[in-house]
């Protein structure tokens, strides 16, 4: 049975095959559904997605970000967005109804500081990633180009999309993989997949193109990034970090951004690569790779308290120290 025709059965019944699908396709399903539904079924995807939570939840305050679907006040309350890219949603859901102090709290928390070993640093300097009050204005601003329009995440644009890479150069592939990040189409998760895997491009691009792809997985929110991005973390420590043309790779390093897209798919598998993380503080010319890990860890929140905790006995000097300042910082967040 599809997923459509599933949810348009009784309420039971429909909860009851919707909690069976795998979330790449419920989160597309939230995208297709919400389009064309009535006032009923919007109820009842709102209620889904923060029973399904993560991608799924992030699919549909995506439609209600970009006013793909119109928002209204109770669906935004009690949310309680940990993930960068949730944030910048529910603020820009929150700015549709007239909330003036939305951009406000989303720069506050962009601007966040964490206590570490080496005393108080700020994530997001951390990595290469475009502010997020940069996208949030680019958003509310629009525009009828091809990358305006991904940013409205109409699921019909994604085709446009991939021909389009199709014939792009570097700059261009590049500027598309940003926009796919965007769009946030579930679909995307393979053409994010393979930009990760690709051997058969030149180091400086590489570089690029693999960040780039890190940070689509983890604006799609899938569970399933947690595992390729396990991968590519050793894939970059062991075949690309030293070999020739390696040095924008540790001036702009792809791993802290494999990190940072663990902490936005926020999902408890990827606590234990984290906290493998927080001794390390060489392995980028932006400030070692524990403080990636550790804001990560904060976004993904009290689920990782009790981890990080058993962990200590483990770590080195700096991450005993990392960790307790972490564990500090989880302490203060609401139950």
């Amino acid at each position: 049975m599809c997923v459509h025709l599933a949810f348009r059965l009784a309420v039971p019944l429909a909860e009851r095959a919707l909690a069976l699908l795998p979330e790449a396709r419920v989160t597309q399903h939230v995208r297709l559904a919400a389009r064309n539904a009535g006032p009923a079924e919007l109820n009842r995807l709102a209620l889904l997605a923060r029973q399904r939570a993560g991608a799924v939840l992030r699919a549909w305050l995506g439609m209600l970000a970009t006013g793909l679907v119109d928002v209204r006040p109770a669906w935004l309350e009690g949310i309680h967005a940990r993930a960068d890219e949730d944030r910048l949603l529910l603020a820009l859901a929150r700015a549709r109804i007239g909330d003036l102090s939305a951009r406000d709290e989303l720069a506050a928390w962009a601007g966040r500081r964490l206590q570490t070993a080496s005393g108080e640093r700020a994530p997001a300097l951390a990595i290469s990633r475009r502010p997020l009050v940069e996208r949030f204005d680019a958003i509310r601003v629009g525009g009828d180009d091809l990358l305006a329009r991904a940013r409205r995440r109409d699921p019909s644009d994604l085709d446009a999309l991939r021909s389009a890479r199709a014939t792009a150069g570097r700059r261009g592939d590049h500027a598309l993989l940003v926009a796919l990040a965007d769009h946030g189409d579930p679909r995307a998760f393979a053409d994010f997949k393979e930009a990760l895997l690709a051997r058969d491009v030149d180091p400086g691009r590489g570089f690029t193109q693999r960040r780039l792809a890190a940070d689509g997985l983890g604006a799609l929110g899938l569970s399933a990034g947690v595992s390729l991005i396990a991968g590519a973390l050793r894939d970059e420590r062991n075949d690309f970090e030293g070999r020739p043309g390696a040095g924008l790779g540790i001036q702009y390093p792809v791993r802290a951004n494999l990190l940072y897209a663990l902490g936005e798919i926020g999902h408890s598998s990827a606590i234990p690569l984290l906290i493998a993380h927080l001794d390390d503080s060489s392995s980028s010319a932006l400030g070692g790779l524990d403080l990636p890990a550790m804001d990560s860890l904060f976004r993904i929140g009290l689920p990782a308290s009790e981890p990080v905790r058993r962990a200590l006995p483990g770590l080195g000097e700096r991450g005993r120290k990392n960790a307790g300042a972490l564990l500090g910082a989880l302490a203060g967040l609401p139950a």
